[in-house]
């Protein structure tokens, strides 16, 4: 009985480590992708000047939802940092669409999340998610820009 339970214990050490080892190597991978993004998120906060926001993703044009949607995708977005760098966005001129198209393609996809698909998904089930994402997030600058 006793064997038993400690060869239940070396099996479950031994599963647990290579978690461990699994979940580190995860983190290796992502984390270059989780700084640069929020890089990015930063330095455009701080440094993105009002006349550049009014000019691309100001107004109510098409064009400005799908620049948004597609700038948002790489950025490392978490939703309580969103709300803070949109306000500061719109307060910079940008339109309520184009808003919303950076916050749903930030939060639904973002460098991290991709290089995590990547590694269990083939490369064209990769760029499914990134598609539907990018989809989702015009839709939705659409949506808030023109009907809501």
């Amino acid at each position: 009985m006793a064997s038993d339970c400690s060869a239940t214990m070396e099996i479950d050490t031994s599963k647990a480590k290579n978690a461990l080892r699994f979940a580190l190597a995860l983190f290796k991978r992502i984390i270059p992708y989780v700084l640069l993004g929020a890089l990015i998120s930063g330095i455009s906060a701080a440094y993105l000047s009002a006349d550049i926001v009014e000019k691309y993703a100001g107004g109510d044009n098409f064009l400005s939802i799908l620049i948004a949607a597609i700038i948002g995708v790489p950025l490392y977005l978490r939703i309580e940092m969103a709300i803070p760098l949109l306000k500061i966005l719109i307060v910079k001129g940008m339109g309520i669409g184009p808003a919303m198209a950076l916050i749903i393609g930030g939060t639904g996809a973002s460098l991290p999340e991709i290089a995590l698909v990547s590694s269990v998904l083939k490369p064209k089930a990769v760029i499914a998610f990134v598609t539907i994402i990018l989809t989702t997030a015009i839709i939705g600058g659409l949506l808030f820009q023109y009907v809501i």
